[in-house]
């Protein structure tokens, strides 16, 4: 929703998610949205956010008395846009691993992101699939 560089919070104009499951509570959770931003040039917000996981690919999600770390590390992931960043983020949660991949897609004025949770990645092939339709669907919606 804010995605800003330089210390900068950019409130996206437009956004809408979308969810989808399979296999129920042990299966993939997945989720896609997309942000509008009034200025094109987004791939600069999304390489802030590969800068700031290089730089810092351990983190600790702090929730009351409840602390999850975390650990964050690059995919290879085609370029679907202006800009592409992929990442695997790994936590234990109440004795729990959880895998989420991550993919953040800058074309013009949006960042598109794909996100797949569950106890066990989403195959690769899959993800990009699924980014792939996703990105078509943007390319279409932003002709009309």
């Amino acid at each position: 929703d804010q995605l800003g560089s330089k210390n900068q919070n950019v409130k996206a104009e437009r956004k809408a998610k979308v969810s989808f499951e399979q296999g129920g509570m042990l299966g993939v959770q997945f989720e896609e949205e997309i942000a509008s931003f009034a200025d094109d040039g987004q791939g600069d917000k999304v390489q802030a956010v590969a800068q700031a996981l290089s730089d810092c690919p351990k983190l600790t999600i702090v929730d009351g008395s409840d602390r999850t770390p975390m650990t964050m590390t690059g995919l290879s992931f085609p370029n679907l846009g202006d800009q592409t960043l992929a990442f695997r983020a790994t936590a234990r949660a109440e004795g729990v691993d959880v895998v989420l991949d991550v993919v953040f897609v800058a074309v013009g004025h949006n960042i598109v992101s794909f996100t797949a949770a569950g106890l066990q990645p989403m195959s690769g092939t899959d993800l990009e699939a699924v980014a792939r339709t996703g990105m078509s669907k943007v390319a279409v919606a932003a002709k009309s």
